[in-house]
Parts: C-alpha cells; sequence; structure tokens
C-alpha cells in the first residue's frame, strides 16, 4: 500500500481534474451506472442517511500538487458523481476537521466513497465502499469502531433514491473566499495522516477491487 507521503508527492502529477460533468437525462437518477471515459475515473461519494450530524455540511476537494481543488458539498442523503484523470489521489472531506481518503486510481472505473458524519469531531469520515451483487453500496474496509457503532450506516442499500448534486457557482465563490482557511485545513490533516500506522491507512485507501467497471 502507497503511504502517504508518496501519496502527497503523486498528487503533483494529478494537475487536470474537472468538477462533476452534467450527465445525460438517461442517467441523472443512477449516474454510477454511467460508463466512465477510458481517459478518466469516476468517483460517486455519498453522505449516508443519518440524524447525527445532519446539520453539518460535508465540503469535497480534490488535492492537487498539495493544493485543495473545490468538488461539492453533500448533505445527508445526497450523492454526488465527480470525474477526474487516473492515477493516485488524495480526497479530502471536511465538516467541522478534516479526513482524507486516498487511491491508485484505473482509468475507466468507478469508485464508491460513503460519507457519514462523525459526532465527536463534527468532521465527515470518508469510507472506501464497493457496489455488491445486490446493487447495494457497501464499505469495503469499514473501520472496527465503526462497525461495533452501527453497521446500518455502512451500506446503501438502493444509491438511485439519493438526490444527485451538481457543484454550483456559490460553492465554487465560498470556496475561492476561504481558500487561506482551507488550505490549512489540508495541512493540519496531512500532517495527522503521517502519523498513521498502515492499518489505518488502509481504512482510508480505496483498492483495485473496489473498483467497478460500468
Amino acid at each position: 500500500m502507497v503511504r502517504l507521503a508518496t501519496l502527497l508527492c503523486a498528487s503533483a502529477l494529478a494537475a487536470g481534474s474537472t468538477l462533476c460533468t452534467i450527465l445525460p437525462a438517461s442517467a441523472q437518477s443512477s449516474p454510477e451506472l454511467a460508463r466512465s471515459a477510458s481517459d478518466k475515473v469516476k468517483i460517486v461519494f455519498i453522505r449516508v442517511e443519518q440524524g447525527m450530524g445532519a446539520r453539518i455540511e460535508a465540503n469535497l476537494f480534490e488535492i492537487v500538487q498539495d493544493r485543495p481543488q473545490f468538488i461539492g458539498a453533500l448533505w445527508a442523503g445526497e450523492k454526488l458523481v465527480y470525474e477526474t484523470v487516473p492515477g493516485e489521489k488524495i480526497f479530502m472531506t471536511y465538516g467541522y476537521v478534516g479526513d482524507l481518503v486516498f487511491g491508485n486510481l484505473s482509468g475507466g472505473m468507478t469508485y464508491y466513497v460513503l460519507l457519514r458524519a462523525h459526532g465527536g469531531t463534527g468532521g465527515m469520515i470518508p469510507l472506501p465502499a464497493r457496489a455488491e451483487t445486490d446493487g447495494s453500496i457497501k464499505a469495503s474496509n469499514p473501520i472496527p469502531s465503526l462497525v461495533k457503532d452501527d453497521s446500518a450506516l455502512l451500506r446503501v442499500k438502493d444509491v438511485g433514491a439519493y438526490k444527485l448534486v451538481q457543484p454550483d457557482a456559490a460553492g465554487q465563490e465560498r470556496f475561492n473566499r476561504e481558500k487561506a482557511a482551507i488550505q490549512k485545513v489540508y495541512d493540519r490533516t496531512a500532517a495527522k495522516f503521517r502519523g498513521k500506522t498502515s492499518a489505518q491507512m488502509a481504512e482510508r485507501t480505496l483498492r483495485p477491487e473496489d473498483a467497478a467497471a460500468k
């Protein structure tokens, strides 16, 4: 598994990301079923239905050359489809604190990340997930404490029922105003992750077997 230091360096090669694409009407209900172009990778971020933290917005960023690039924001019961170039990736979530998820992502593939609020910190925990044979999306390597806490929040049974959102100009403008503060959030979060164990890093890493060729 690639450790954080390697990923932070590799992120410098990841320039060229794009914001969420507008999907055809036929794919709006379940855009994660639409095939990603071979030179792109698709990530479906899903904010699980959860009473705790429902009033905290989950902001999403791709880290490019050690700089957060705004993707969009989600409330409970919403999903967002993001396309970017393949390769080693770092994504950051931010509610009241930052968190990270990683992956060496292949072109033409679709990946899933479940977001759930942490009641203690107000953070948005990003959980690598995969599509199951029954059509649900399930955390692929859940954090043990979360399994004990509430396993029901580690699976989305009907992703098509989640509201599809697109990033808007207001969100981008807000990020532009707060860019310096968001950079500090990322710097603090990256420093924290440098002290993670291999097992802890695995909990935040999308694996090849998580990919779905849709």
